[in-house]
Formats: C-alpha cells, sequence, structure tokens
C-alpha cells in the first residue's frame, strides 16, 4: 500500500479539524494524492473506524515486514521526475560519493546525461560504472537519501513529462 493512502487512512479516522491540522502539515508535494485518496475513501462509504483502521495498517505493516525496506515509490517517481537542473544544484553540493550512491540506487530517467554534463563526470563514472565500486547502502539509509533529496528539490522542477 502506497505511503500516500497509508495515510489517508489514518488521517481519514480522525476528526475534521485533527485531519485537516494534520494535514496541512504534511509538505505540499504530498498532498494532492493524500487528498484524493481521503476523497476516494469517502465516496466508497467506509467507515471511520478505528478498529478497522488498526487491523488493515496491522495488516499492511505485516506486508511490509516482508519486503525490504525501501524510499516510497511515490518518493522514487518524484526524484526520477526532478529536471536535470535541480538534480545538478541538488547532487553537485553534495559529496562525490553521495551523488553516486543517488546515481547508482536505479536507473533514473537523468542518470546518463547527469554524469555526461558533471564537473565530476570522470569520478562519477568511475563509481557507477557496475563494479560495485561504492558498497550499497541499506535500504533504510537509501529512502532517508531519497527521502531528503525529494524535500530538497523545488516542486516546480518536477517535470510532468515521462
Amino acid at each position: 500500500m502506497q505511503v500516500t493512502k497509508r495515510i489517508a487512512m489514518v488521517l481519514y479516522s480522525l476528526d475534521p479539524k485533527d485531519q485537516q491540522w494534520l494535514l496541512e502539515s504534511i509538505p505540499d508535494l504530498y498532498q494532492p494524492a493524500i487528498e484524493t485518496a481521503l476523497e476516494e475513501l469517502e465516496s466508497i462509504g467506509i467507515p471511520k473506524d478505528e478498529l478497522l483502521l488498526q487491523q488493515v495498517l496491522q495488516t499492511c505493516d505485516t506486508s511490509l515486514q516482508k519486503k525490504a525496506f525501501s524510499a516510497t515509490s511515490l518518493e522514487e517517481e518524484i526524484l526520477a521526475k526532478v529536471k536535470l537542473l535541480d538534480v545538478q544544484a541538488i547532487l553537485d553540493s553534495e559529496s562525490i560519493h553521495v551523488s553516486a550512491q543517488v546515481v547508482n540506487m536505479k536507473e533514473w530517467p537523468w542518470k546518463a546525461e547527469y554524469i555526461n554534463q558533471s564537473k565530476r563526470r570522470r569520478q562519477l563514472k568511475v563509481l557507477t560504472n557496475g563494479d560495485d565500486v561504492l558498497p550499497r547502502l541499506p535500504g533504510k539509509l537509501q529512502a532517508s537519501l531519497i527521502r531528503a533529496l525529494v524535500l530538497e528539490s523545488d516542486p516546480n522542477s518536477i517535470s510532468t513529462i515521462n
């Protein structure tokens, strides 16, 4: 289950004032997806039952524990859509090893272009050539790094073109 849907389920079980207060504390980037999920829950008539919510979330937690911890698909999707100039601004301000770790995490749409245009092109090519030069980060650390980069990116720089 997507993180935004889990958040929506928790919010849905709250009274409207608490729901609104918590929703406003969530980064703007996530709010539309959460609001859409809230509307879906309302439209299908799911009862606002805290016990039912706990059962669903417990089932989800059990399912998640069986998988390796990773960044949410929403966060990965957002980072994949960040425009190259914003990627450059963020990653070029990091150490070469952090930049290489991010580039190595997955086949980002901007990966090759970022490497080829980077001032640290030679180092990045060595560190990201697939020969396991860099140790693979644990899933939780990868997730934290992706989350931090998403939060650091400018929401206006996210491309809507796939």
